[in-house]
Order: C-alpha cells, then sequence, then structure tokens
C-alpha cells in the first residue's frame, strides 16, 4: 500500500516560499537556502482552511503549531547551543526564540481559538510533547514563551453582553433616536482582537532587537529569522455573532497591512457548514472596486436572504496564497485533504517552476496520535 509518511504535513511550502520572495531574489537561491524547511510555512504567506463539523482541521493546525515550536533537527538554522563562543549560554530564561535542546530557531505561534478551549488545545499540544502550560519551576524548558492563546468566545460573549446591557439601560425613546453605528461593542471586539494581535507581533520583534544587541560577533549572528505565525480559528464564528461584514472586511485589512509591516504568516480557518450551496455569488453583484465592494457589503447587512458567509469566504479566497480544504469520507477520522492554489499563486508568472498543480488531493487517516497519508485512489489508498 502506498502511504506518505505522516511525520510530514503532505504540502511542500516551496511554491509560496517562492511567492513571497524578496523582489530581486531569484527562485531558485531561496528554494536552496529553505530545502530543508518544506513544511515550514514561509513568511508573509496567507493560508486559508476550509473545514466542517464532519472534517475538523484541528490536525492542520496542531501540525502547524508542532512545526513551529517544535522545528526539525534537520533545519539550517545557526545551532548557537553548540557554539563554544555562544553569547547566549545561560540566557535562554530572556526569551532567545531557540530549542533548549537542539539549539535550534523557535518560531512564535499566536493562536486565536473560538472552537477549542486554553485547556483542549494544551491537553492536544501535550499530547504532541509540547508544553505550553505556565510552570514556575520550569520556566526554561516550557514553550509557553512561544505560544500564545487568545479566546475568541470570551470577546464575543463579553461583546454580547455589553450590548445588551446596553439596550437595558438605555429607554424606548433614546433607542428610536439612537444612531445604529453609536454602538461601540462591534467595533470593540475588532479592535481589542486587533490590539492583542499587534502586542504580540511587536513583542516579538523587540526580542528578536535584543537577540541582534547581545550577538556582537558576525559568525554568530541569527541568519534566516523566523517570523510569527499567526493563526486565526475561526472567522466564521465573528460572522455568525452578528458583526456585520463591512467591520470584519476592515479588520481584516488591519492584519493585512500589519503582515506587511512584520512579514508574519496567516492561516484563516473558515467553516463552511453554513453555506448555502444552491446560492452563488454573482460578480455582477459583487465587484472588484473596494468603493463598490463597501456599497454591496451594506446593501447585504439590509438583505436577510443574502448568504453572508459566501460573501466573507469569497473576500477571505481572494486574500489567500493557498487553500487547503477537509471533507469527510462517511466514516470516523477518514477524510479528503484538498490542496488549491489560491489567486495570488494563480496570478504569479508562469515562468515560476511550480511543483504544486493546480489542485491536489490526499486522503488521511486520524488515529488517537497519529494521521497517515494515502495517494487518492481506489487501488492504493485505504477506502
Amino acid at each position: 500500500m502506498s502511504m506518505i509518511s505522516s511525520k510530514n504535513f503532505p504540502v511542500n511550502f516551496n511554491d509560496l516560499r517562492i511567492s513571497t520572495r524578496p523582489i530581486g531574489k531569484p527562485p531558485s537561491v531561496l528554494i536552496e537556502e529553505d530545502e530543508a524547511e518544506g513544511n515550514q510555512i514561509p513568511d508573509r504567506s496567507k493560508i486559508l482552511i476550509l473545514d466542517s463539523i464532519n472534517s475538523r482541521s484541528t490536525f492542520i493546525l496542531l501540525n502547524f503549531i508542532k512545526n513551529s515550536l517544535k522545528p526539525s533537527s534537520n533545519d539550517k538554522r545557526l545551532n548557537l547551543t553548540q557554539s563554544n563562543n555562544n553569547p547566549f549560554d545561560g540566557n535562554l530564561d530572556r526569551g532567545i526564540n531557540f530549542s533548549e535542546k537542539t539549539g535550534i530557531r523557535r518560531r512564535k505561534v499566536i493562536l486565536l481559538s473560538s472552537n477549542e478551549s486554553r485547556t483542549g488545545w494544551e491537553n492536544l499540544l501535550q499530547k504532541q510533547g509540547i508544553q505550553v502550560t505556565k510552570s514556575i519551576k520550569d520556566v526554561k524548558s516550557s514553550d509557553a514563551r512561544f505560544y500564545k492563546f487568545i479566546d475568541i468566545t470570551r470577546l464575543l460573549t463579553d461583546r454580547t453582553l455589553r450590548i445588551e446591557e446596553e439596550d437595558c439601560l438605555t429607554s424606548t425613546e433614546e433607542k428610536d433616536t439612537r444612531n445604529d453605528n453609536s454602538r461601540t461593542g462591534e467595533n470593540d471586539v475588532l479592535d481589542e482582537l486587533f490590539d492583542l494581535i499587534e502586542g504580540e507581533i511587536r513583542g516579538d520583534e523587540n526580542e528578536e532587537r535584543k537577540e541582534q544587541v547581545l550577538s556582537n560577533d558576525d559568525n554568530e549572528k541569527i541568519r534566516g529569522r523566523r517570523r510569527p505565525l499567526l493563526m486565526i480559528d475561526d472567522l466564521s464564528t465573528i460572522c455568525w455573532f452578528g458583526i456585520d461584514l463591512v467591520k470584519i472586511d476592515l479588520f481584516l485589512k488591519r492584519i493585512e497591512k500589519l503582515q506587511r509591516q512584520y512579514q508574519f504568516s496567516l492561516v484563516t480557518v473558515f467553516h463552511t457548514d453554513c453555506l448555502d450551496s444552491t446560492r452563488k455569488l454573482s460578480s455582477k453583484n459583487f465587484p472588484n472596486q473596494p468603493r463598490a465592494m463597501n456599497d454591496c457589503y451594506k446593501k447585504f447587512e439590509h438583505d436577510l436572504e443574502v448568504d453572508k458567509d459566501r460573501v466573507l469566504l469569497d473576500i477571505l479566497v481572494r486574500k489567500s496564497d493557498l487553500i487547503l480544504r477537509t471533507r469527510t469520507l462517511g466514516s470516523l477520522g477518514l477524510g479528503e485533504l484538498e490542496i488549491i492554489r489560491g489567486p495570488n499563486l494563480m496570478t504569479l508568472s508562469p515562468h515560476i517552476p511550480f511543483t504544486l498543480s493546480l489542485n491536489s488531493t490526499i486522503q488521511y487517516r486520524i488515529d488517537d496520535n497519529r494521521v497517515t497519508y494515502y495517494p487518492k485512489g481506489l487501488d492504493k489508498g485505504f477506502i
């Protein structure tokens, strides 16, 4: 039976690495430098994951987190802990992003979650040998310094309670004369969410500057620095809580601007359960011009028949480099993973030698603590 190694996620990110390379740097050089990092999401890339209740994408997110916090020993990063003149010896508690066992560069992970609780994710990561619970006794060996969990559900629930309290304290006459935009609940929750993200991203940047100051020897300087990984799980919940599309789109644009500044990687999860398969978004009703697009959003907000999930999905697809879609095969733990080029990859110059075809499908089986991947096909698969 043909089988893909379960240790490696079956997506080669060299295509994304080419698409996000610095201007003027040839693709061949970039691939050669990052050959040992085929499973590492490159900087500045945007990945969209589409899943459903019957085919959850938790195993994909878990793989990304594990690769970031526990990098492979084949990583070509500079091993500072094995150097005789290592300026970081005894100073790992300052926040230097290196694995203490291998000396390999770690990557900060910022996880915004609404599907799993903080404890749930900590238990999942602990099964993978990743300790993210803060322990005073064992601070140095903990991965908690490089992992930040933000509870989206708590923020959204607090926002709902604020609005309900505001409505209770407001008289009927004031409600009639008050402008709908005077409610600060929707803006507050997205602003608070963005401020938390920006704070973590800037904090990682400050830690990097400290490392560069501590490293005085040119031979000991860090090369190939890893930018943070921001994971939003998921955007569907924000939409389901009643926040309108205009504000969500503005939030995404702020994230996009922040990403251009700090070059971090972005992974976004979207649940397809509530998509109306009988309704398709017309390009005539959803133009490419930003001003006209905002007008459409406002029109959609007052149209109860509009499939807002599909509108949000269209926004996310247009911003994506790579799309990963999970689908169930009707049995518990069995599914398919479809790998699709996003619009950003599709619009690149045709002479770039992509290793990833237009789309491909891999079958997978989830056991207790293991995911096994198979090529699609009845003759070689497990069906």
